[in-house]
């Protein structure tokens, strides 16, 4: 498997999503995705709807919060642009960036692609949209070594 972005940053979580089985990875990419919606303050019916479908452990089509990703990401260039140009406040801009980030880290927890790489690039996305990385850190642990879900070997 190719190094992912988040053994770049988070080797440690990476390394323990490699090691985990099915059900303890999509529980710590859930709990990931869940506390970068909350810290960046993004509710929209395209991501209530994934969550929801996660959780009940449906398959999911990534392709509808794909296309709120775009979207949360124009606004974010946008607003970049914005700073450069003296009309805007960085934070907003951070703020824009965050929403953009953790809608992204939930549509790689909706990717039907590899477990792995996927959940990599989903706790990625969610430690850029965090501005407490404890917190996620924490969530993801805990989610981790939460006990009666692993599976058989």
């Amino acid at each position: 498997m190719a190094e992912s972005r988040l053994a770049d940053v988070a080797p440690e979580l990476a390394g323990a999503l490699i090691r985990a089985d099915d059900r303890r990875r999509a529980a710590a990419v859930h709990a990931a995705c869940a506390e970068a919606l909350r810290q960046a303050d993004l509710r929209d019916a395209r991501t209530d709807r994934v969550v929801a479908a996660l959780a009940a452990d449906e398959t999911v089509g990534a392709q509808e919060v794909s296309h709120l990703v775009d979207e949360l990401d124009e606004a974010a260039w946008d607003l970049q642009d914005a700073v450069e140009q003296g009309i805007a406040e960085q934070s907003a801009y951070l703020a824009a960036f965050a929403r953009a980030r953790a809608a992204s880290a939930l549509a790689f927890a909706a990717d039907a692609g590899s477990a792995h790489e996927s959940a990599c690039e989903a706790v990625y996305e969610a430690l850029h949209a965090v501005t407490d990385t404890d917190q996620l850190h924490d969530a993801v642990a805990a989610a981790l070594a939460s006990p009666g879900e692993q599976q058989a070997e």
